[in-house]
């Protein structure tokens, strides 16, 4: 677990891990204050820097402090004026006049802490992208907090959220059409939970409807098209038993999602395109040319790292011994919010959607 190599061993807790957190802090904080003492005595010293994922050369520019100040503002659920919860789970189609192509379908589900102001900026800048309508499932918004604890519970404990079951009706009516109908499924942050969840609802269904595996499988080769980006979801975690189908706890039948797809797991380095990557093929049919399934997070992004590294051992010891686990994931935390802000000036920089990954999906055509 990427997380647990952060720290030493448990003997060593008081000691080692002190040291190895002050260290990597201290490395990140030097980092930052270079990067702020250049660019403070005059902006155009910031020509200077390496070019970063989606940010502009100057991160201090009014464009880049204008697009963190929206971030900020995305995450207030407005919950005493505009109650967003009543937006979940609800559909709305992008861009709001329409016009692009509509075949295949390109569904998109947001993240955490998204409200509609941020949905709507989400939504017209993928249908731009791709020059397809995009039919959006809202994940509504109740602060960052209450979201982070509703995307564990769903992951692990495979509790449906109203855009999943939206979702799952949607993946499951464009399946058994007569023909059945492509499309894209795309999956932010949480969303990449809920999609995940949702195509494992999806074929629970049809398997409950006469379907056989061998059905769905080559239903899915041929008119589906999954990215998960920003995406905490491990196909390999058993911890994450939304991967199961059905969904849950595992049984004598049980079978993972990446049965029924060719799958990918892409780890991003860098700070733009073209991005190194680390591809890793996870078990799946393999008959197709290319993945149908497939996961991308930047090595850096530590809303995604820290939740697709979330084991077994972590969830049982966050009831054994939470100060344990919670040092562990916090030192992690603290490296990867320091490098963050060091390249981009933004703590979560390398894991917004619109600078990172839309234009990384874009670029290596991952959708239909």
């Amino acid at each position: 677990m990427r997380i647990g190599r952060v720290l030493d061993s448990v003997p060593q807790l008081e000691s080692t891990r002190a040291v190895t957190v002050a260290k990597t802090v201290g490395s990140n904080l030097a980092g930052v204050t270079k990067v702020v003492g250049d660019l403070v005595p005059g902006l155009s010293a910031a020509t200077k820097m390496a070019k970063r994922a989606g940010f502009p050369e100057n991160p201090l520019s009014f464009e880049n402090v204008k697009d963190i100040g929206k971030l900020l503002l995305g995450t207030i659920p407005l919950s005493g004026l505009a109650p967003d919860k009543i937006n979940d789970g609800k559909i709305e189609n992008y861009p709001k006049g329409g016009g692009l192509r509509s075949e295949p379908k390109v569904y998109l589900v947001n993240g955490i802490a998204t409200n509609e102001y941020m949905r709507d900026q989400m939504g017209e800048q993928t249908a731009k992208a791709l020059g397809s309508n995009v039919t959006f499932i809202k994940n509504a918004t109740e602060g960052p907090i209450t979201d982070l604890l509703q995307c564990v519970k769903e992951l692990v404990f495979a509790v449906p959220s109203k855009p999943t079951e939206t979702l799952a009706n949607e993946i499951y009516k464009n399946l058994t059409a007569q023909p059945p109908q492509k499309m894209s499924l795309i999956g932010y942050s949480q969303g990449s939970i809920i999609t995940t969840h949702a195509l494992s609802l999806a074929i629970t269904r049809m398997k409950q409807d006469g379907y056989s595996d061998e059905q769905i499988r080559n239903l899915m080769s041929e008119n589906v098209r999954v990215t998960l980006v920003g995406c905490p979801v491990d196909l390999n975690n058993p911890a994450h038993t939304i991967a199961n189908v059905p969904p849950g706890l595992p049984t004598s039948g049980t079978k993972r999602l990446d049965y029924y797809f060719t799958t990918q797991d892409r780890v991003l380095y860098g700070k733009n395109e073209p991005f190194d990557e680390r591809i890793t093929r996870e078990t799946g049919p393999g008959e197709l040319a290319r993945p149908n399934f497939e996961i991308v997070r930047h090595d850096k992004d530590l809303v995604a790292t820290t939740i697709h590294d979330l084991d077994l051992g972590d969830v049982f010891g966050l009831f054994k011994n939470p100060a344990e686990v919670l040092i562990r994931i916090g030192a992690q935390l603290i490296d990867d919010l320091g490098s963050s802000f060091k390249d981009t000036l933004n703590p979560v920089g390398y894991h917004m959607y619109e600078p990172v990954y839309l234009q990384h999906m874009v670029n290596r055509g991952l959708v239909f």
